[in-house]
């Protein structure tokens, strides 16, 4: 099942997409929506989690210290290109715990895990990482690979500009 929540925003700041991912960590403190994912969103978040077990496996694609934290003591994957981007978003963490977490360097969609592997897979606004089109779409269908039959992945999307697509054309894409 996927579980999906849209975030309009008709411009973005140079912020998001005008730098490199490696610098993003830098500043994170002062950054904003639609680049940090607000409380009010991270409080969708954990709606959407619910009661999730212990046991759940989890797959974080991006170092978001946001949705670290909401999963923080359960059985975690972090998913980034790279290590010290995941280190250098670890200091705005406040409950969990690296030393807790398995860290995968990596392109996500060459991720090395089986199929139907993880409970559950979060991500902040990481189909932005992909063109629309085939790319995002080959992104959808790895993601659906990794994902269990029963299991989630919970995004937030950001309306790219020029880009138009509804909430039942996102879940039908992601369903089939």
């Amino acid at each position: 099942m996927f579980k999906i929540f849209k975030t309009h925003t008709p411009s973005f700041r140079f912020g998001l997409w005008g730098r490199s991912y490696q610098e993003r960590y830098k500043t994170w403190e002062k950054e904003g929506k639609p680049t940090r994912p607000s409380r009010e969103e991270i409080e969708i978040y954990t709606s959407f989690l619910g009661k999730l077990s212990r046991d759940a496996k989890i797959l974080i694609l991006g170092p978001t210290p946001e949705l670290r934290d909401i999963v923080a003591g359960r059985r975690v994957v972090v998913a980034d290109l790279s290590y010290s981007n995941i280190l250098a978003a670890s200091k705005y963490l406040t409950k969990a715990k690296p030393k807790d977490e398995i860290w995968v360097k990596g392109d996500w969609l060459s991720l090395p895990f089986p199929a139907n592997y993880f409970d559950v897979i979060l991500g902040d606004a990481v189909s932005n990482q992909f063109p629309p089109g085939d790319e995002e779409n080959k992104f959808f269908e790895i993601i659906r690979t990794y994902c269990s039959r029963k299991g989630y992945f919970i995004s937030r999307f950001l309306q790219r500009h020029g880009v138009q697509i509804s909430h039942d054309q996102l879940a039908r894409h992601l369903a089939t």
